[in-house]
């Protein structure tokens, strides 16, 4: 389903359609009823990965690059398997944090979810091209901290994970 869906939205002038079904197929295996289909991801993981991220960068409608952004943060696979295609999420990560949408709270989460479970010395280079518009996007969710508090919450409590490799910038 996932390989046609990508094949299948080249070829037509309305691919909305694909995406979402792709969308909808994350959640459910995601929501841990489909075990067993985590292992059939994990083959077309790198494919699936770089195609979404082309389709980020190459997009200029900001509603399907959101959606783009969150096929790539919910991408249906443990961490520990994602960890090679790792730099693969760092600009959809930065993107849903300046997003104006529910991405936000996804890229949070994803944020967060690295920076516990990663050493610094892993993430360090995987979030070094992507750091100062990383440390940007959180700086202005903390700047709007009136109007989303909890975002703004979230966002100091991941810079204080971040110790002090955020003060340079």
């Amino acid at each position: 389903i996932i390989l046609n869906c990508l094949r299948l939205s080249q070829k037509t002038s309305q691919p909305l359609n694909y995406f979402l079904i792709l969308k909808s197929l994350f959640r459910g295996i995601a929501g841990g009823r489909f075990e067993n289909l985590y292992k059939e991801v994990l083959p077309i993981l790198p494919l699936l990965l770089e195609s979404l991220n082309k389709l980020v960068n190459s997009t200029s409608d900001r509603q399907m690059q959101d959606l783009y952004v969150e096929l790539c943060l919910t991408t249906p696979v443990r961490l520990s398997v994602l960890l090679p295609y790792l730099p693969f999420l760092m600009k959809p990560l930065v993107l849903s944090l300046i997003s104006d949408t529910e991405l936000v709270n996804q890229g949070l989460r994803t944020l967060e979810l690295c920076v516990d479970n990663l050493t610094q010395d892993f993430l360090e280079p995987i979030l070094a091209p992507v750091l100062p518009d990383l440390l940007n996007a959180l700086w202005i969710l903390l700047r709007k901290g009136s109007s989303n508090h909890p975002q703004s919450q979230f966002a100091l409590r991941i810079l204080g994970k971040f110790g002090g490799r955020g003060r340079r910038f």
